[in-house]
């Protein structure tokens, strides 16, 4: 199990680059956006918070929590570039 999570959060930050392709220097939209960014950090604490009751519902939620903190990761290191976040 543990490989398999550092596998997700070793491929997974590029998650955001294969919702929107950087195709030009103005790739970012909606996927790149402070409005993404917010929506899913409160998707994520509102996963952390979930009560799971049985092994694959444990399972879905420790994924979720790896994809998503990979993909806030990916946002905070774009958000420290020339370009940054669009608000939406």
């Amino acid at each position: 199990m543990p490989f398999a999570m550092g596998a997700a959060a070793a491929c997974l930050p590029s998650l955001p680059d294969v919702l929107e392709p950087a195709l030009h220097p103005n790739h970012r939209k909606f996927f790149h956006s402070v409005t993404a960014f917010a929506a899913l950090g409160y998707g994520l604490h509102r996963l952390y918070k979930w009560e799971a009751e049985d092994d694959w519902q444990r399972l879905a939620r420790l994924v979720g929590l790896v994809a998503g903190a990979a993909y806030l990761a990916h946002l905070t290191r774009d958000a420290f570039t020339a370009k940054s976040l669009p608000l939406i």
